[in-house]
């Protein structure tokens, strides 16, 4: 009985943290992953972002991202360059969980995460 609580108990914890969208942030360029430039208004943004503190509150494609420590915790890197034109896309940090998002005329997401 102990044995498929735990199971199930591993079970829901894994498939939240697979819908997570962590986020591993460096400054160093060398590195693989998407660069992104901070802008200082949210209309300039290709993304809203809101920081979460759990993984269960990051929820896919929409912006929601959960800050890790270590590259190998993260299911993205994105590292911060200090050039707009650097940029694969343009981030600003908003307020509220639900400012964030993408921000295209079609509301899709205009990067495909690899």
């Amino acid at each position: 009985m102990i044995k498929r609580i735990v199971f199930i108990l591993t079970l829901i914890i894994g498939i939240q943290q697979a819908k997570a969208q962590r986020i591993f942030a460096t400054d160093a360029t060398w590195r693989p992953g998407y660069r992104v430039f901070v802008v200082n208004q949210a209309y300039k943004a290709d993304l809203l972002v809101y920081k979460v503190d759990h993984n269960w509150e990051a929820k896919g494609d929409r912006g929601l991202w959960k800050m890790v420590e270590h590259s190998w915790q993260a299911d993205h890197t994105v590292i911060f360059v200090e050039d707009r034109w650097k940029a694969d896309f343009l981030i600003y940090f908003c307020d509220r969980p639900w400012q964030a998002g993408w921000r295209d005329a079609h509301g899709r997401s205009k990067v495909k995460w690899k």
